[in-house]
């Protein structure tokens, strides 16, 4: 999905030796952070019900004092895994308690941050270390082990964005197809921020690597009075043999209702194409040297 042609070529290369083999991203983490095989006991588990209510007073405290969530009816309690389009840090907050705890599939590097990590241990997240060909295969066994019939008294479903990094939500770009391995049926919903500008003020809170990053980003929510996000629950999407014999084509499917209800084109692109066009420029190569235009990806 590059082209390398130009004068920036040499550069380019070196950047995709910074790579693994199949294009994806070497590990930034040294030991892969293995997903628990039990769940905790009951007494350790209500150690961690303050947390949503921290959540909460979170969210609040970052301008999102209403959260619009949509399409509660089509939760459906044997959709194991909750899929949703990813924009910031703002929509894993809201999911947490819209469903009631679902675990998310977070990347290793949180859970070595000294409050972050614990929570995230308390509530037994799934620990994904991007470019670990052990841990992806860790974590799909484990949504597989968190999904499987009769894991409803056991484990709160999954929580899984399958892009794998944030966007601006104009677009989707190529799902994982880990979330969809277990060819089970997945809910999928769809988070937004319908923020406008007025009078100069107005802040779109989606997290990419071209605008405010985390700690600015934060500091402009924290400054915004007032903040909008929404999400939309759609019906559960069931596989059909052939889906369950073929994860990306479940995965293409599940995109496709997704980005039908958010009115928004899909695209080949993925989050190893930001990693390499992110190296390329740390190396000096200018971003419109590296990356293809959306539009030949589109479809």
């Amino acid at each position: 999905g590059f082209d390398g042609s130009g004068g920036g070529a040499s550069l380019l290369e070196r950047a995709r030796r910074r790579l693994g083999r199949g294009g994806e991203a070497t590990p930034l983490v040294g030991t892969t952070v293995a997903p628990d095989l039990a769940r905790i006991p009951a007494w350790r588990r209500a150690l961690g019900l303050p947390v949503l209510a921290c959540v909460r007073l979170i969210l609040c405290a970052l301008g999102f004092w209403v959260v619009d969530v949509r399409g509660r009816e089509h939760l459906d309690e044997n959709a194991r895994v909750v899929v949703c389009n990813h924009l910031s840090m703002i929509e894993p907050l809201v999911l947490l308690i819209a469903t009631r705890g679902a675990t998310p599939v977070a990347a290793a590097d949180f859970a070595t941050l000294p409050a972050l990590g614990a929570v995230g241990r308390l509530h037994q997240l799934i620990w994904l270390e991007r470019g670990d060909a052990a841990s992806r295969a860790a974590v799909v066994a484990a949504i597989k082990r968190r999904t499987a019939p009769g894991s409803e008294k056991t484990w709160p479903p999954v929580l899984v964005f399958p892009e794998g990094t944030t966007l601006n939500g104009r677009v989707l770009i190529s799902f994982k197809p880990g979330a969809f391995a277990p060819g089970a049926p997945v809910q999928p919903c769809v988070a937004r921020f319908p923020f406008s500008v007025r009078c100069g003020a107005g802040l779109d809170p989606s997290w990419t690597t071209a605008g405010p990053q985390f700690g600015e980003l934060s500091l402009r929510m924290l400054l915004q009075p007032w903040n909008r996000i929404r999400i939309d629950f759609l019906p559960a999407v069931t596989p059909t043999s052939a889906e369950q014999a073929d994860p990306a084509r479940f995965a293409a499917r599940v995109r496709g209702e997704m980005a039908a209800a958010l009115g928004v084109p899909v695209t080949d692109h993925s989050w190893a194409d930001m990693w390499l066009n992110m190296t390329a420029r740390q190396l000096g190569l200018p971003p419109h040297e590296t990356l293809v235009q959306l539009k030949a990806l589109a479809k």
